[in-house]
C-alpha cells in the first residue's frame, strides 16, 4: 500500500514459504481487525502484493 511492490512481493513470497496454503480467505478469517474499512484496506494490500 506504500507503493513498494517489490518489497510486498518479497514479503509475500516469504510468507508463502512458511505457510504454503495462505489465502485471502484464511487471512480474512484470522484477522483481529474488526473495523470493516480497516479490514478491507488490509485485504487489499494482500491482493496488491499478489495473494
Amino acid at each position: 500500500m506504500a507503493g513498494d511492490g517489490e518489497l510486498a512481493r518479497s514479503a509475500l513470497q516469504e510468507l508463502r514459504r512458511t505457510q504454503p496454503n495462505i489465502s485471502l480467505a484464511w487471512v480474512e478469517s484470522q484477522m483481529l481487525v474488526k473495523e470493516p474499512a480497516e479490514r478491507a484496506h488490509y485485504l487489499e494490500a494482500f491482493r496488491r502484493a499478489g495473494l
